[in-house]
């Protein structure tokens, strides 16, 4: 018997674009299959690839940006003007905070509980600083004194972040702790009771050399809000 071959022609045809190979067995066409050629496999990659610059959106910043709602640190642009990192914390004079002169008695009403005090800030008196931390560059300690004294209600508290100082300039003076004032002359916060109604203190402040401790100002607010409620002056 006569063996016939049944082999498909194969086909091959060169584009320049890649090799189109076409089989052809038992009458039926196989699917044609294009192979992209080694110059069109180089620019794909190259275009699906992400730019090298993308990668910094992965990259996480630094801590001192990585919070928009920090307030930044303030700056010290004159050195004979007060300067502290706790701008806005405590009590700031408005224009219309009443003022009255050093050494004037203030009777002031607690919102809350309707007790009535009287207070009374004195001049600032310079004082020497702690021989283990002496005052740095420009700087010196003034001291106010304070009395507190309770007149009407049960109780009422009086704390020492009620009062801030500010220079002629209107910028808050530093806080300091390291005068050479003994512990009993501080002024502490204390509840004022009507067995315990009068609390007597100073508060310590770092002022510049040149500033004039007349022109200083001391304002106060026990709501725990930003506006003063009295201010006393030179």
């Amino acid at each position: 018997m006569k063996r016939v071959s049944r082999t498909a022609p194969v086909q091959v045809a060169v584009a320049c674009a890649g090799v189109l190979l076409t089989v052809s067995a038992c009458g039926t066409q196989a699917p044609t299959v294009t192979q992209p050629t080694p110059a069109a496999s180089s620019t794909q990659s190259s275009t699906s690839a992400p730019p090298t610059s993308s990668s910094s959106v992965f990259t996480a910043p630094p801590p001192s940006s990585s919070s928009s709602s920090t307030t930044p640190r303030p700056t010290q642009t004159n050195e004979n003007e007060c300067f502290t990192s706790s701008v806005g914390i405590g009590p700031t004079p408005a224009p219309s905070t009443p003022a009255r002169p050093f050494g004037t008695a203030v009777k002031i009403t607690s919102g809350n509980s309707g007790a009535e005090i009287a207070l009374k800030v004195e001049s600032p008196r310079k004082v020497s600083p702690n021989s283990a931390f002496p005052s740095t560059g420009n700087t010196r300690l003034v001291a106010v004194k304070i009395t507190a004294s309770l007149i009407e209600g049960t109780s009422r508290y009086v704390g020492t972040s009620s009062f801030n100082m500010f220079d002629s300039a209107g910028k808050q003076c530093r806080r300091s702790f390291f005068s050479s004032l003994p512990s009993a002359d501080e002024f502490k916060g204390k509840v004022l009771t009507p067995s315990a109604k009068t609390v007597t203190g100073s508060l310590v402040f770092e002022v510049p050399v040149p500033a004039a401790t007349d022109k200083l100002v001391v304002a106060f607010n026990g709501q725990l809000r930003t506006t003063a409620t009295v201010q006393w002056k030179g």
